[in-house]
């Protein structure tokens, strides 16, 4: 029966990275402080991890990439605004938002049952 199982990177590795990281933050990303770090975690993690974390980067920037394209897409402005502003938009928009053109809330919009009480509801079942 195959198992699948988590791979972690070794203590040590994961250490190393989060110095890096700490040094990264401490120096506002200025990445010449802390050539030492950086070069700390090609010497003391191993190939394996070193390649892992090369493919785990890459898959993060794909998935950010396919976000941006999809954030792009939702905001691009159709053709048929091209060119339009608010302006264009004419004053007499609101007459469809009116209630006779609207779907009612309830069964009866035009209130015919509203003064009706439970006395009668009652009477009538």
């Amino acid at each position: 029966m195959p198992q699948f199982t988590v791979q972690y990177f070794p203590r040590h590795c994961t250490r190393t990275v989060e110095t890096y990281q700490t040094c990264l933050i401490a120096n506002d990303d200025n990445k010449q402080k802390c050539e030492g770090e950086g070069n700390d975690i090609l010497a003391i993690c191993p190939p394996w991890a070193l390649d892992k974390m090369r493919e785990n980067n890459l898959l993060k920037q794909k998935v950010e990439a396919q976000a941006n394209q999809k954030y792009r897409e939702a905001m691009r402005v159709p053709d048929y605004n091209q060119g339009r502003t608010i302006a264009d938009v004419p004053n007499k928009t609101w007459e469809d938002g009116e209630r006779s053109k609207l779907r009612p809330a309830s069964m009866w919009a035009d209130d015919r049952y509203a003064d009706i009480t439970q006395k009668e509801i009652d009477e009538a079942k």
